[in-house]
């Protein structure tokens, strides 16, 4: 008899409530407990579940993860609770550490003492904590002893010495080596009839290692320098180590080891486990300083996000810290303060990109409440999630984009990330209170969308999408989301924009669906909910690999849609997009809709074109200016010849070889259009607007002059938005971006103005432009910049004398003293000087020169004769053509300028 996948999940859930009901932290079973032991996707699985609970054979909890019930009869399964669980000290027991404490226990349990645990995990995650509990809990449920021994022993303190590793860790005689003058017991004997933590395991030689394991199966050992005699112990083993344990450890020593746990991160933990552990570390201070603690958002966001040192230990370090320096400031407050400056002065890189996941403005820390109470600290679980989303998916896609990932793996990457966040969505309804006809309205919605979808693209949907997309709208109706998230907004609007050059197709697809359903539903999607459906849909396209764009254009009604249709279906592929031209539209529009459709795609792999009469075989030259890659037009399109490109597409032909293979077999017209090369540029741009960027432009095309390269000015938000989906990098190769303000666009080489000038990016520009500019040219801009500025600083401060003609010889006037102090000016050095300089000269034609008093003149005179002499000659050809005379005093402020920068002038 065949079983339904239905039943086979029913049957689970039963046999394992069955097998687990007696144990006392049972609380019910995963969805992916049950997906994982049938080898079913969880959402189906989740599907199946909750039929099961509308059905009244199963219960489920409202926590994360769900949990699920199987109802044994006709009355409810009540739970016995553990209050003494000692586990239940660690955050995460019912959360992302929950399977590690089933673990745990399991070795507990086990009636061998052959269950040795062997933990995992980056240095401060809480190995030590969680081996002393297991030691606790054993004692607890009485399987060792009440007092039973817990030895740790830190293999590291003995990495440097072998042998007194050994000796300690096994016990030695008296005089078995100098030094040894009495009998030691090791730490594996003092351990008998309880826990032996070895830390840092990794540091025992080889020669331990194989010691241990001999011990492990026989449960002998012998004292170093000991003879035949040979020495029992009952000893149960927690090993840790912060290192892969299949490269630091022996195969013969791993091998009996059966439990192998790996402790998270906390940056791997959820975002209420860290707030959690946050609020504890700030409870934990409360009470030492007897003050009830309010933590500024800013704080918590700022912890969140750091992923310095990256582990419990770091984090408690962090709040000791920040509550040590306000408690200073605030001893005498009833209320202690933690604000951003208390974190400053303990990491001075603040310039961290902070995430928001804590809303609140304070969370408030009660120095006397008993229960850890997280309601002041959890925001929107599903928001929040929503957003970590948009960071990772930045990521993974910029990785793709750069390379670091194929097509596949990126697949594999969005869609795990994806159903993180679908979880919180679809898999967790117990917020969705909506009656049986909204659903069934949403859930045809999305049904007849995706019918017309499967019969224009061919794509193949599972059973449940139409479930999974009318959840994710239910979920926007039943929330509402911040008003003033708009740096997401415009992130998303970035991630579309590079979703379309390297997976266009998804996109075109996903926004058909949204188009579709916002018509018949008649309401707006959110941004995050159009995300998600763009990824849901590339995570079921097989074909985003086939990266030649290949359109059918055709005279009628439908003629277009039925070709692509039908190859699309046939090939189970999204190949053909299909422009279908009545009678009654005229060339021109059809163009247009074509030109409007490849702007938004990427085309650098490839287009090819499919047309059915003559009228449109010359298309290319309206495309021409908008492709990157190569364009084939092909005439007189038949159901055949769409059916050959398809397959030529999938088979990874590019254009020129689908052409010339076409026109072989067959008496078609077609052309081939090789993409053109494309002009190299380098961009300007300021955030404040263009005037900056236009005079940066002047100043590059001076020093470059008939090179083979162009310098453009271009608006910043068109770059920060829209990233390499700009129409500028359709147009040219951009070599090069100059900002005032930082900018990344990956793959394109970005130096700030400030670099420009400071000379901290000399190396790439030089190696970017090396077949442009010269060294020398770089120096002449740089000069050029520097005198810019400091006439823009200039033109609110002088009344009587024309910056741009006092700017010129105040430059002279630098030169000189760089040549005869023998040093060249730093950047900020040369600015103050043009504008001190400048002033000075003015100042002193107004009769306003500073003067020396009394005897401090002459004294002057007699200590620094040489720089007098220098800067009179200096200053000779200004004297001269003012008709002035330079103070001494003043002589002696740019000396200390100078001087302030650069140290003594020894002439």
């Amino acid at each position: 008899m065949i079983v339904s996948n239905k039943k086979k999940v029913e049957l689970k859930l039963r046999e394992l409530t069955e097998s687990l009901i007696g144990n006392d932290d049972f609380k019910g079973v995963t969805t992916i407990e049950i997906s994982d032991s049938l080898n079913l996707r969880r959402n189906i699985v989740s599907q199946y579940l909750n039929e099961l609970v509308e059905e009244k054979k199963a219960t489920k909890s409202k926590t994360r993860p769900v949990l699920f019930t199987y109802i044994m009869n006709s009355q409810s399964i009540f739970l016995k609770e553990n209050e003494n669980d000692v586990f239940k000290e660690l955050v995460g027991y019912n959360g992302s550490l929950r399977e590690t404490i089933e673990k745990c226990k399991a070795a507990v349990y086990y009636p061998s003492k052959d269950m040795s645990v062997l933990l995992t995990g980056d240095s401060g995650v809480g190995k030590s904590y969680i081996a002393s509990l297991l030691h606790r809990y054993a004692e607890d449920e009485e399987i060792i002893k009440k007092g039973a021994p817990y030895i740790v022993f830190n293999c590291a303190d003995y990495a440097d010495n072998p042998e007194l590793l050994s000796a300690n860790l096994f016990g030695y005689i008296k005089g078995s080596f100098t030094g040894a003058d009495k009998d030691h017991i090791g730490a594996l004997e003092l351990a008998d009839g309880g826990y032996l933590f070895l830390d840092e395991v990794h540091r025992l030689s080889a020669e331990g290692q194989e010691k241990l394991f001999v011990f492990m199966d026989k449960g002998v050992f012998k004292r170093l320098g000991e003879g035949k005699a040979e020495r029992k112990a009952s000893v149960r083993f927690i090993f840790a180590t912060t290192e892969n344990p299949n490269q630091a450890l022996l195969q013969t020593f791993t091998r009996r080891i059966p439990l192998k746990i790996n402790i998270p991160r906390l940056d791997e933990r959820p975002i209420d486990e860290r707030l959690t552990m946050i609020y504890k570390f700030f409870k934990s201070e409360a009470i030492e300083i007897d003050k009830n603690i309010k933590v500024a958002r800013r704080v918590i966001n700022y912890i969140l996000s750091q992923k310095k040192g990256g582990n419990v230990g770091s984090l408690k370090n962090i709040v000791k810290f920040c509550c040590a320096l306000a408690y200073k400031e605030q001893k005498n407050e009833e209320v202690i303060f933690i604000r951003k400056d208390h974190l400053q002065v303990y990491d001075d890189n603040m310039n961290l990109k902070v995430k928001q996941y804590y809303f609140e403005e304070y969370m408030n820390v009660n120095k006397d409440d008993e229960d850890i109470s997280q309601i002041n600290m959890v925001s929107n679980d599903r928001k929040n999630r929503l957003n970590e989303m948009i960071d990772i998916v930045e990521n993974l896609l910029e990785s793709y984009e750069s390379h670091s990932l194929s097509i596949d793996e990126l697949r594999k990457n969005l869609t795990m990330e994806l159903n993180k966040s679908l979880e919180l969505i679809v898999y967790d309804e117990d917020e969705q209170e909506d009656n049986d006809v909204v659903k069934n309205i949403y859930l045809e919605t999305v049904e007849n969308t995706l019918k017309v979808i499967e019969a224009t693209y061919g794509i193949k949907y599972y059973g449940n999408t139409s479930r999974v997309l009318s959840k994710v709208l239910l979920y926007q109706r039943n929330n509402s989301f911040n008003s003033d998230d708009i740096e997401n907004d415009i992130r998303i609007e970035k991630l579309k924009s590079l979703i379309s050059r390297e997976l266009s197709k998804s996109l075109i697809v996903a926004e058909k669906i949204i188009v579709n359903l916002q018509n018949n539903l008649d309401y707006t999607l959110d941004i995050r909910v159009k995300l998600i459906i763009i990824l849901y849909i590339f995570s079921m396209m097989s074909n985003e690999s086939t990266e030649i764009n290949a359109l059918i254009v055709a005279h009628g009604y439908s003629t277009a849609s039925s070709i692509a249709s039908v190859a699309n279906q046939l090939y189970g592929q999204f190949i053909f997009e299909a422009f279908d031209m009545p009678i009654d539209i005229s060339p021109i529009e059809v163009k247009n809709k074509i030109k409007n459709y490849i702007s938004k795609i990427g085309t650098s792999k490839g287009t090819i074109i499919l047309v059915d009469m003559g009228s449109l075989v010359n298309i290319n030259d309206e495309l021409e200016d908008i492709m990157e890659g190569d364009l084939g037009i092909i005439n007189n399109i038949t159901t055949n010849i769409a059916l050959d490109i398809a397959g030529r597409i999938i088979n990874g032909q590019d254009v020129e070889s689908m052409i010339s293979g076409i026109e072989k077999h067959n008496t078609l017209m077609c052309k081939y259009i090789k993409a053109k090369e494309k002009k190299k540029a380098i961009i300007t741009t300021c955030i404040s607007g263009i005037g900056t960027a236009v005079k940066l432009k002047k100043l590059l095309q001076e020093c470059i002059g008939d090179a083979n390269i162009e310098v453009k000015e271009y608006e910043y938000n068109n770059l920060n938005l829209k990233g390499k989906g700009d129409k500028i990098f359709t147009d040219y190769d951009v070599k090069l971006i100059i900002s005032t303000t930082k900018l990344e666009i990956e793959g394109v080489n970005t130096i700030l103005l400030q670099e420009l000038i400071s000379g901290d990016k000399d190396e790439l520009l030089i190696e970017v432009l090396k077949d442009v500019i010269l060294q020398k040219n770089i120096d002449s801009i740089r000069q050029d910049l520097i005198k810019m500025f400091s006439m823009d600083n200039l033109i609110s401060r002088m009344t009587i004398l024309n910056p741009k003609k006092i700017i010129n010889e105040v430059e002279n006037i630098i030169i000189n003293y760089e040549r005869i102090i023998g040093q060249s000016f730093s950047v900020d050095l040369k600015m103050t000087l043009y504008i001190h300089i400048s002033v000075l000269i003015e100042r002193v034609m107004l009769k306003q020169g500073l003067e020396f008093e009394d005897d401090q003149e002459e004294k002057y005179k007699n200590e620094f004769s040489k720089f007098i002499e220098i800067s009179k000659s200096i200053f000779s050809s200004i004297v001269n053509e003012y008709n002035l005379e330079i103070p001494l005093r003043e002589i002696f402020i740019i000396q200390t300028i100078i001087e302030s920068r650069i140290g003594k002038v020894e002439l």
